[in-house]
């Protein structure tokens, strides 16, 4: 790192930006959050802050990293991320880099070894091993990130930045960045995102006022310049800096009465700077016009050779003498000193001269067989080339963008190739491989490209394969009825001619035929016609097996668990997931196995898709992170299911996935993670998040409905979460659904109508729950069955369910629930004298929560074990506890009875045995008496 002794760069018109960039150094070195990023056009002098910025961060003894995106580098996969990392790292000592790289920064050098075409292929895990690095990195001396021209940055870098901006808390890490946006020639970033870091301060970087415009003139061209010249140099580069010393470089040797000023102004600079190049040789012009046309920094001398027509040794000389008149800088690739200059070069370039220049460079580097995405970078600055080659190359990118398990940019190419011309069968081919992509990237322009497909062939397989993407791109946008009968109308064209390809497409309606309750009821009739016709391929039947493995799983129809097992181990998909069928089948497997307690089967089939992430959907991989997330949950790993959750978040976010079955699935895990944790914050934000819960019947409705309702009875609004599981339970009903394992509503409905006083429907609703959970026969939802069934329950038999419950509880993998019922159980056991054993279950059931991370749980048994109650508690029953409290508040009798919607005579019977356990003999002692007893309370 340099020294502290770097002398500042001083910058006029720039106070403000300066004293902001100062307070940005104060707070990373502080270890306080901080990203700025500076805004404004091209030539603005964000480059020259940012030079200022380094130039003070080192002075303060900061590690500095710097990176400068690039336009056509935009789709080199973390290139950014490599300019900021590489040389720091490769160019350490053995020693330090092998402690750079360690532990969990492993990782992170697969991506710094990897060539412009590498591919990250797990990004979390990737994302992961790069913060780590970056905090080795920042273990010394505070670290600052220095990014210029972020708004061309490749699409992974900016996602590892946002990666990180959420992590900086506590750390001496800063992000400065720099971006242009609706500036002629600078596009927004990949995908049509804009530039800048999620949560950065923006700081606008405008034009510089009248007095530093005065001191640049002054000083550049002497005392001699008239006022009206000066204010004409800002009233025509509106105070630019680069554009200023654009039209002052080419004023330079000017005779005072040359500087008219009425001879300045946009296209004037132009013209200076045209003339001045045209006086000595055409040939600086066409280099000029080439590079300002590519705009790259990957513009070599061959490159600019090609596109501006000059042999080679005219493109080196013309090169040395721009380079001589400052107009090009001193790089192994061609770029301009300034924008300035790069802007006025490119003023007079025609649209017409910019296709010809990028397809020129198209055609050069398709010659010298470069990759494909760097060729087809080029080609989507052109309108249309019209030859075969283009056309192959497109396609080609596109392919491998696919296979990198990147749609975003297969789509941009492959729609780039309509514009080609196209013969009738080889268009359909690019319209369907368009759609395919554009599932994963925007479905609504999928189902668009797909209809114009799906009309037009007469193909009877494409006709099945296109009903099938077209259905799959109509669910995604939650148009299920139009998917079914995309579907119904593809089956009645191909029966009975093409049964099997009928039999793939009825499975594929079955599996959408789930989501609404208009078609959910006639699923088994459906199912049982299609596995008498057996007439499909295998991969049909497969698929149809996994869905009669789920569907079994969840409608307790008459196969056993163990057979339903087999059923789903044999229907796993091989292989990458690379079609929706596969998913959905995927999704089946693991959602039976699930539904069927074996959790550690379900996650190793999800641990192999994420393990084949290369070759596998977004999708996939997202469901395959969602679906551990929701496993972990269940067996109580709650630390591992959030970084499971985040990692799914991650990837659905990447890829602009925010609707559908798989973020429903995360966000009912992610409900059910705050609620159980007791995250208030977290609640609370996902309840802000689901507050307006969609009116439609999709099946995925009813699981936001139960995961909202446990948030609002993690946060005590009973009435609330009443309220949701009983829309739940009856929309479920809808379905077909009598009982469902993934969204048991019975349970948390019951105890919120316990809480409400509601003891009667509490009970009747964990009863009809606990006779489902018998049914079932399964360890996991007979535990909380039987818990939920001991909770509302106030008779003898209450300790009796609970016991079996915690013996249920500990044959099973839900370690949260057993804890949970462990520890209630061993208040209860305290209460009635077994002090050691309630003692001894405390810290088993502490140590369970511990080990689980529900470190709320595990605090409220702490303070139960170590309270002074603990030693000799006085336990009262729930309904005898409120009777005691409304005594103690002075109500009457009849009040309490007509509070609690009982009889005076049950009230009175109550008082006796509360009297009895308090030891007490008037009602004015309860008030005391209370503070010394305890209630059954459900951890």
């Amino acid at each position: 790192m340099e020294g502290s002794t770097q002398q500042v760069p001083r910058l006029r018109g720039r106070a403000e930006q300066v004293c902001a960039i100062g307070r940005h150094l104060d707070a990373v070195a502080a270890g306080r959050p901080a990203i700025t990023h500076l805004s404004g056009l091209p030539g603005c002098g964000k480059t020259a802050l940012l030079t200022v910025a380094t130039a003070e961060a080192r002075s303060r003894g900061f590690r500095v990293l710097t990176a400068r995106s690039a336009r056509l580098e935009r789709d080199f996969v973390f290139g950014v991320v490599r300019q900021l990392l590489e040389s720091t790292v490769f160019e350490a000592s053995p020693e330090d880099r092998a402690r750079l790289l360690g532990g969990p920064a492993a990782f992170a050098v697969e991506v710094l070894e990897a060539g412009p075409s590498a591919t990250a292929v797990d990004l979390h895990s990737t994302f992961h091993s790069l913060w780590h690095l970056s905090r080795f990195l920042a273990e010394g001396s505070p670290l600052l990130l220095v990014i210029d021209d972020l708004h061309f940055a490749d699409s992974l870098s900016t996602q590892w930045l946002d990666y990180v901006s959420r992590r900086l808390s506590g750390q001496r890490i800063g992000i400065l960045t720099a971006g242009t946006q609706d500036a002629r020639g600078a596009e927004p970033g990949p995908y049509g995102k804009a530039p800048g870091v999620t949560g950065a301060e923006q700081l606008e970087v405008g034009g510089l006022d009248a007095a530093a415009i005065t001191e640049l003139v002054t000083d550049a061209l002497g005392d001699h310049v008239s006022p009206e010249f000066v204010r004409t140099c800002h009233t025509v580069t509106a105070g630019n800096p680069a554009l200023l010393e654009g039209l002052l470089r080419s004023c330079h040797g000017a005779s005072g009465e040359r500087l008219d000023p009425c001879r300045f102004g946009a296209r004037e600079l132009a013209t200076t700077i045209y003339h001045r190049l045209e006086q000595e040789d055409t040939a600086l012009v066409a280099l000029a016009q080439a590079i300002a046309a590519l705009e790259g920094t990957d513009t070599d001398l061959e490159l600019a050779a090609a596109v501006a027509g000059l042999p080679a040794s005219a493109t080196f000389w013309a090169a040395r003498r721009l380079r001589e008149m400052g107009l090009l800088a001193d790089t192994e690739t061609l770029t301009f000193t300034e924008r300035g200059i790069q802007a006025a070069i490119a003023c007079r370039l025609t649209p017409q001269d910019l296709h010809t220049a990028h397809a020129k460079a198209a055609r050069f580097l398709n010659g010298v067989h470069a990759p494909c995405a760097r060729v087809a970078a080029h080609l989507q600055e052109t309108r249309q080339v019209g030859q075969d080659w283009a056309v192959h190359t497109l396609l080609t990118a596109a392919r491998e963008a696919i296979a990198d398990g990147d749609p975003n940019t297969a789509v941009v190419h492959l729609r780039r190739v309509l514009h080609e011309p196209l013969p009738a069968a080889q268009r359909d081919e690019v319209l369907y491989e368009l759609g395919a992509a554009e599932i994963h990237a925007d479905p609504p322009a999928a189902v668009h490209h797909l209809s114009m497909v799906e009309s037009e062939t007469a193909d009877p397989r494409r006709q099945a394969g296109i009903a099938a993407l077209l259905a799959g791109a109509l669910s995604e946008c939650d148009r299920f009825r139009e998917a079914l009968n995309v579907l119904q109308h593809a089956v009645d064209r191909l029966d009975p001619e093409h049964p099997e390809l009928a039999s793939e497409l009825e499975t594929e309606i079955l599996y959408l035929s789930r989501h609404d309750p208009h078609t959910a009821t006639t699923v088994p009739q459906r199912l049982a016609n299609l596995r008498r016709r057996n007439s499909s391929t295998p991969q049909a039947r497969r698929r149809l097996n996994a869905f009669v493995a789920e569907h079994g799983a969840v409608a307790l129809d008459h196969m056993s668990a163990a057979a339903l097992r087999r059923l789903a181990l044999d229907s796993t998909p091989p292989g990458p997931l690379t079609d929706l069928g596969e998913l959905r089948a995927f999704g089946a497997v693991v959602g039976a196995l699930s539904n069927l307690e074996e959790y550690d089967l379900a996650l190793q089939i999800c641990e192999e898709v994420l393990d084949d992430r290369r070759r596998s959907l977004p999708l996939a991989t997202g469901l395959a992170s969602a679906y551990c997330a929701d496993i972990r949950y269940q067996t109580g790993q709650l630390t591992a299911a959030r970084s499971d959750a985040q990692a799914a978040r991650d990837r659905l976010e990447a890829f602009e996935i925010r609707r559908g079955i798989i973020p429903a699935l995360l966000d009912g895990t992610e409900m059910r993670l705050a609620a159980v944790q007791h995250d208030t914050e977290a609640a609370e934000r996902l309840l802000a998040r689901h507050r307006h819960i969609s009116k439609t019947t999709y099946l995925r409705t009813c699981m936001a409905l139960h995961g909202r309702g446990l948030l609002h009875a993690s946060l005590g609004n009973h009435t609330a979460a009443l309220t949701d599981q009983l829309d739940c339970g009856r929309r479920l009903e809808r379905f077909g659904y009598v009982d469902h394992p993934q969204i048991p509503w019975r349970v948390p409905a019951a105890l919120a109508q316990f809480q409400l006083g509601n003891h009667e429907e509490a009970i009747l609703l964990a009863k009809t729950q606990l006779a489902f959970a018998r049914k079932r026969g399964l360890p996991r939802t007979l535990g909380i069955a039987l818990h939920t069934a001991a909770t509302v329950t106030e008779d003898a038999r209450s300790t009796e369910l609970l016991t079996e419950a915690v013996e249920v509880l500990g044959r099973s993998q839900a370690k949260l629930e057993f804890a949970q019922a462990q520890a209630e159980l061993a208040v209860r056991l305290g209460g009635n004298g077994g002090h050691e054993q309630a003692a001894t279950m405390l810290n088993q059931a502490m140590s369970t929560a511990t080990s689980c991370g529900a470190i709320a749980l595990a605090g409220r048994i702490h303070q139960q074990l170590h309270s002074p109650a603990t030693a000799q508690p006085q336990v009262l029953t729930r309904r005898e506890h409120n009777i005691a409290t409304l005594a103690a508040q002075g109500k009457s009798n009849p009040e309490i009875a007509q509070a609690l919607v009982l009889s005076r005579r049950t009230i009175e019977f109550h008082l006796t045995n509360i009297y009895r356990k308090l030891g007490i003999s008037r009602r004015n002692q309860l008030t005391q008496s209370l503070v010394g007893s305890t209630t059954p309370t459900p951890f």
